[in-house]
């Protein structure tokens, strides 16, 4: 690499940006990589190195084109000024790079006709069979500001803050013939970051990475810089779909090294493609780092309890700044004005109406609807209670908000002055900053990207942030990243910079996974399930259906492992899929296949969505799960429904399903996560078992 201190200015060490100069022995491996060994008629071989500096590479170029020329015959004058080219801003290195071939081959007749001093990314250059070399290394910042706008105009690549060894591959790609080979030892980091995202589809689409060797820590240059560099090998032809791929952190194992042979990335994400199991293994949870996912409160009737009239008609003492979804759209908050009537005291007991005089009167007119509900019938003193209980001091704590279904690109953090309704939910338990941090990050494409990939979209494309997804979710350690990086995010969050929070939320990720960083480890709680209030429900839908579904007949042909599933069945891999344990006194209908009801015990958890309900399979004690139904409809009714000792005080959740076939070949043991009976997953996680 090369520049001139009046170019790009000069580093805190003495040396100029861009002067690192490559060792001999990675200069000779990266010439054995592309093929360039005297034992070649290297006579018919093009080949070019776009930043030359002092002539590390050409040296060694013109040193195995001598060596070909002995063994075939052909006059290395001639073949040099022919076949061999190189560039370098800086005038004096190219000066140095010529005296050296001068002295080393007095054979050559004026080598400078073929070494240009020059702006190797603003002139044209013939094709050629390989590119090699070191690209400079200069930092966005130190590019000449006259030169930016010639560039962003002249080079796709130039993609947010690149550096400008990216604009180096895409003009020394473009050199290339068909079929040619390009070798770069440079910064690795346009692999991973933000500003390598358009090389890198580029490089997937156009061309094959036939190697990547990434030789973080190895004494690679002839000082000791911070350059994080790989060498790649790419060819001028469609992928092969494999890329071979080693680490190390010595120069003398490039000879000898082992590669592993990866899945080629097809697009612009490469990180899967290095440690595909990275982001699943080494980032930790949500709730590990300390934060605590909740929902917002549900009343069971939001037209007495949720209301902007209730300032002035109730007193204040019971009144809690309320928000909800609807407050939280197109990427604004703006809250509605409206307050959540709050029944409880701070001990979590109903209040006394008699000490609340007007919150007395107000209940009283509605009394009617109130005592009218299951919950009321079944606590008659408890008539004016809410479904879930509101704990006053969530009011005024910092926590992160997310709407069930948004199309916001902005994450919210409410510093501490609304209560959530049941359509948010919402991530507690760390400072302001830490909320910011961890919300700056869920707006990231890394972020983003992992929850598409574990829930359906909605109609307009928008992911659910979910409390089941919420807790699968790798993120960062929060409390673990670096300052400057963290004011970094930050600032890109407060300015809704969405460019900046990718860059540096995959800063921040490579930076974990290269140094092992996780969260310190907290004692895990085991998650804890609300029981569903079927009173409450019964008030909603009393014992009409709560889901009705329409079972898919397109046959869809569903492989897994070397099988296929049985009889072609009907699957919808999208649908959600509740697996309930059956206790062994009520195997005999599974067996057999001829079940038509599924009653729940006495509790049903709140975490799982009825209406979204689809699938059932059985899990039979013991055994596992085999079969797979549909479910036709999910309500409430009776234990022992139409028999003569049935009791209509005994609400049960109960599920009318008919056989799809049989998924498995054999019975699977799964874990039941909720309180060891239900299971609540999707087709598409089941049949990966």
């Amino acid at each position: 690499m090369s520049s001139t201190i009046n170019t790009y200015g000069a580093r805190s060490s003495g040396g100029l940006h861009g002067d690192v100069f490559t060792k001999p022995c990675v200069v000779s491996y990266m010439l054995d990589l592309v093929g360039y060994t005297s034992d070649r008629d290297l006579s018919r071989v093009s080949i070019t190195e776009p930043s030359c500096g002092e002539g590390e590479f050409i040296l060694e170029m013109v040193r195995r084109l001598a060596a070909s020329a002995v063994q075939y015959g052909f006059d290395l004058n001639d073949a040099f000024h022919k076949q061999v080219s190189a560039s370098d801003i800086d005038a004096r290195k190219v000066l140095v790079c010529i005296e050296r071939i001068k002295e080393e081959f007095p054979e050559i007749k004026n080598p400078g006709m073929r070494i240009f001093v020059e702006d190797y990314l603003l002139m044209n250059h013939e094709a050629v069979d390989i590119v090699v070399g070191n690209p400079p290394y200069i930092r966005y910042e130190q590019i000449p500001a006259e030169k930016l706008p010639v560039y962003k105009q002249r080079f796709s690549t130039f993609y947010y803050r690149a550096d400008m060894y990216v604009l180096f591959f895409e003009k020394s790609l473009q050199q290339l013939k068909r079929d040619g080979k390009h070798c770069f030892i440079c910064a690795n980091r346009w692999m991973k970051n933000t500003y390598g995202k358009v090389l890198r589809k580029l490089v997937a689409s156009h061309y094959s990475i036939e190697r990547i060797i990434n030789m973080e820590g190895a004494d690679a240059f002839d000082e000791e810089v911070l350059a994080y560099p790989a060498i790649t090998l790419i060819e001028a032809h469609p992928s092969s779909g494999t890329t071979l791929y080693a680490e190390t952190d010595s120069v003398a194992t490039l000879p000898t090294l082992q590669m592993e042979a990866l899945d080629a990335s097809a697009g612009d994400d490469w990180l899967r493609m290095f440690n595909p199991d990275a982001v699943l293994t080494s980032l930790p949870l949500i709730e590990t780092q300390g934060f605590k996912i909740g929902i917002g409160v549900a009343t069971g009737a939001d037209k007495i309890f949720v209301s902007k009239e209730l300032k002035g008609t109730v007193e204040d003492e019971v009144l809690l700044p309320v928000i909800n979804g609807k407050d939280l759209q197109g990427n604004a908050m703006e809250w509605g004005q409206r307050y959540l009537l709050n029944p409880y005291d701070a001990n979590g007991g109903l209040i006394r109406l008699e000490d609340f005089p007007k919150t007395k009167s107000y209940f009283e007119s509605h009394r009617e609807r109130l005592s009218g509900r299951h919950k009321a019938q079944k606590n008659p003193s408890n008539w004016y209670g809410t479904i879930d209980k509101i704990w006053t001091p969530l009011t005024w704590q910092a926590k992160v908000l997310l709407p069930d279904i948004s199309g916001n690109t902005f994450v919210f953090v409410d510093e501490g002055n609304y209560y959530p309704q049941h359509n948010i939910y919402y991530i507690t338990g760390g400072s302001l900053r830490e909320l910011q941090l961890l919300a700056a990050l869920l707006m990231s494409d890394f972020m983003r990207d992992q929850l598409n990939r574990m829930t359906s979209k909605m109609n307009g494309g928008y992911a659910r942030w979910q409390s089941q997804y919420l807790r699968r979710l790798r993120v960062p350690a929060i409390r673990e990243i670096p300052d400057g990086l963290a004011n970094n995010l930050l600032a890109c969050y407060n300015e809704r910079n969405i460019e900046g929070i990718n860059y540096y939320a995959t800063e921040i990720v490579n930076h974990q996974l290269a140094h092992g960083i996780s969260a310190p480890k907290i004692e895990a709680e085991k998650p804890t399930y609300k029981q569903l209030n079927f009173l409450a429900l019964f008030d909603q839908y009393e014992l009409d259906p709560i889901t009705e579904n329409c079972m898919v007949r397109e046959g869809i042909e569903v492989e897994y492992g070397t099988k296929y599933i049985h009889h072609q069945l009907p699957i919808d891999l999208t649908k959600n899929l509740l697996i309930c344990n059956v206790k062994k006194d009520n195997w005999e209908q599974y067996l057999d296949g001829s079940a038509k009801i599924y009653y729940t015990g006495k509790k049903f958890p709140t975490t799982v969505a009825l209406n979204k309900l689809y699938y059932f399979m059985p899990y039979l004690s013991g055994k596992g799960i085999r079969d797979l139904y549909y479910i036709k409809i999910a309500r409430l009714g009776y234990r022992k429904e139409g028999q003569e000792n049935e009791d209509k005080n005994d609400l049960r959740l109960v599920f009318e399903i008919e056989r799809v076939g049989q998924l498995f070949d054999d019975y699977k043991k799964v874990k039941l996560e909720i309180w060891r009976t239900f299971t609540d997953t999707t087709m598409e996680e089941v049949i990966k078992l």
